[in-house]
């Protein structure tokens, strides 16, 4: 109940944004890019590594578009776009302390996101960034046989955030560096991570 509460208050906070930016009705136009990053799916429950075996991460990335609804009625205006994505969280090997003993779980995802992206300061060139939606994943995980399980898998809906920094080129390609999170991303595991992102404005 608590979770689909802070789903709701989500997809709520989302729709006001991009109602209230599409109102202000300044010139719109449009983003795409693509990003790479490391993310974590983390286990419900188990939030102990056991940092004496090796851990090993591979890449993810997603790519992404968006569209400017126009702006907020904050100061001079801050600028509300819907952005739209396909990530994919790339496999890695965590093992985890049970009370059982240790658990290498291997486990890898991917998925689709709807956030509201609020550019909170953008003086110049430099600026720093929120986004706020919802994200549908898959999640695939597994443990070697003889070792205690942690069932994972499976699909989740749930609140998908992120803040970060961008910085803007004259040709209209811009440098975005984020910490994203995703809640939900199966029934009993959310992810998160950092990446590095390069869009495109036209």
């Amino acid at each position: 109940m608590k979770q689909q509460r802070r789903d709701s208050i989500a997809i709520l906070c989302t729709l006001a944004m991009c109602t209230t930016a599409a109102n202000s009705a300044p010139p719109r136009d449009f983003h795409a890019g693509a990003s790479v990053g490391a993310g974590l799916i983390q286990p419900e429950g188990l939030d102990t590594i056991d940092t004496s075996r090796s851990t090993s991460i591979r890449a993810g990335g997603s790519l992404f578009a968006g569209l400017r609804l126009g702006a907020l009625p904050v100061g001079d205006g801050m600028p509300v776009h819907a952005e739209l994505g396909l990530f994919r969280i790339g496999s890695h090997r965590v093992t985890y302390k049970l009370p059982t003993g240790s658990s290498e779980l291997t486990a890898a995802g991917q998925g689709a996101y709807l956030a509201a992206k609020l550019d909170l300061w953008n003086p110049g060139r430099f600026g720093a960034f929120a986004r706020l939606g919802v994200a549908r994943t898959s999640v695939r995980a597994s443990t070697p046989v003889g070792q205690p399980p942690v069932a994972i898998s499976g699909r989740g809906s749930g609140l998908m955030w992120g803040v970060g920094l961008q910085y803007g080129f004259d040709n209209g390609l811009a440098l975005r560096a984020d910490l994203t999170g995703y809640e939900r991303t199966s029934p009993r595991s959310s992810a998160g991570g950092p990446s590095l992102a390069l869009a495109y404005r036209f």
